[in-house]
């Protein structure tokens, strides 16, 4: 369990966390960087922790889109011209690299907000990938290559006390296919 916390108010959120059930701790966060979850990790202050993803994905990403040498691109945005395409759809084989791919990004973009929403994107044609999907996959690959450097900041408040909240958002049939998201 990591716990992103303030440094200064670690110890007693883990005290009152093992009264409450059988737990083992981790080493604390440090300045370098360390694994955990399938991305790296590491506290640059008492309140900044940042976190990227393992360097392994991009390498089997551009492995699997056959773009070791393609030049990165600054935005994921798709273009109007990929967007005009109606797509063929694509072989077994393509459609299971399609999946592959599309199932590394999905991880990668836990770390990664730049790139949450086309990833959920393209996973919405994992069923039927067409060239137009495949394309788009590309296209999110070449931005990852490019901004590979890019790490998340997750900045914590010292002077608020740790309260756990979950969020959700739905998006229940609102899109024009009318499916929901």
């Amino acid at each position: 369990c990591r716990l992103a916390v303030p440094a200064t108010t670690a110890a007693s959120v883990q005290v009152e966390i093992k009264s409450r059930m059988k737990i083992c701790w981790e080493r604390e966060l440090g300045p370098d960087w360390s694994k955990f979850l399938g991305c790296y990790w590491r506290r640059v202050s008492a309140t900044t922790i940042q976190v990227k993803p393992e360097p392994r994905h991009l390498t089997a990403l551009t492995a699997l889109c056959g773009l070791q040498e393609a030049k990165g691109v600054k935005t994921p945005l798709w273009s109007e011209q990929v967007e005009a395409q109606e797509g063929e759809p694509l072989t077994e084989v393509e459609a299971g690299t399609f999946r592959r791919a599309v199932g590394i990004l999905q991880w990668v973009a836990l770390s990664r907000v730049d790139m949450k929403y086309s990833a959920k994107e393209l996973a919405r044609f994992l069923a039927r990938p067409s060239s137009r999907d495949k394309a788009r996959l590309k296209k999110l690959v070449k931005h990852y290559r490019h901004t590979q450097v890019y790490v998340q900041d997750l900045v914590l408040k010292a002077d608020v006390e740790p309260v756990l909240e979950v969020w959700a958002d739905a998006n229940i049939a609102a899109g024009e296919t009318r499916k929901a998201t």
